[in-house]
C-alpha cells in the first residue's frame, strides 16, 4: 500500500484560498496515521467571519494543516495558534461531506491578534462559567471542552469529586444527567 504524501493531503482540499477570521477555541493536537509520511497538526475555532462579506458562522470548525518530522521534533506547529485568539487565516475548504465539523486547510496565517467585535462577543459568551445547582449533588459547573459537569459533594460522610457527562450540543441532557 503506497503512503500518502503531503500532496495527497493537499488534493483533499479546493484550490482556492479564502481569507477568514477564526476564534481558536482549543489547543493544538497532531497525528500521523500507519497511512501517511507526514503529521497533521489540528485545531478547533469556534466560530469564524468571512473577510469579503463579513458574515459570521458561528459553528464549530476543524483547521487541519500538514507538516515535517522536523517540525514535529521542534514543536513549533503545536504553538501557531493560540486559544481564545482571532486569527486571520488564508484557508481551503475540504472537498468531502462535513462529517461532525465544517474541515479547513490552514495555508497561512495572514494576521494574528485581530479585533472583530463578533467573534469577541461569541468569546466572551464562551468564557461564561456555566453554573448548575442540584440539592443532592450541589454545584456543578461545566467543563466546556471536556463536555462534562464537575463539582463536589457529600457521600457516605465524606466529600467526593464527581463529573457528569454532557452532550454540549443538546442543553436538555444536561439537567437529565
Amino acid at each position: 500500500m503506497k503512503k500518502r504524501t503531503v500532496k495527497d493531503f493537499i488534493a483533499l482540499y479546493h484550490t482556492e484560498d479564502e481569507e477568514k477570521l477564526v476564534l481558536i477555541q482549543s489547543g493544538t493536537s497532531a497525528d500521523k496515521t500507519f497511512m501517511d509520511n507526514f503529521w497533521t497538526a489540528h485545531t478547533y475555532a469556534l466560530a469564524m467571519a468571512d473577510v469579503q462579506t463579513g458574515q459570521v458562522i458561528p459553528d464549530r470548525c476543524c483547521l487541519n494543516w500538514p507538516f515535517t518530522e522536523k517540525e514535529r521534533e521542534a514543536g513549533e506547529y503545536s504553538k501557531r495558534f493560540a486559544k481564545g485568539m482571532i486569527y486571520r487565516i488564508k484557508v481551503r475548504g475540504w472537498k468531502g461531506t462535513a462529517l461532525s465539523e465544517t474541515q479547513w486547510y490552514v495555508t497561512e496565517i495572514v494576521e494574528e491578534n485581530v479585533s472583530c467585535p463578533a467573534l469577541e462577543e461569541i468569546w466572551a459568551e464562551y468564557i461564561k462559567p456555566i453554573v448548575m445547582e442540584d440539592e443532592l449533588l450541589g454545584t456543578l459547573t461545566l467543563d466546556r471542552e471536556m463536555s462534562f459537569f464537575a463539582g463536589t459533594c457529600r457521600w457516605m460522610g465524606k466529600e467526593v469529586h464527581i463529573s457528569l457527562d454532557v452532550d454540549m450540543e443538546k442543553k436538555a441532557s444536561w439537567t437529565r444527567v
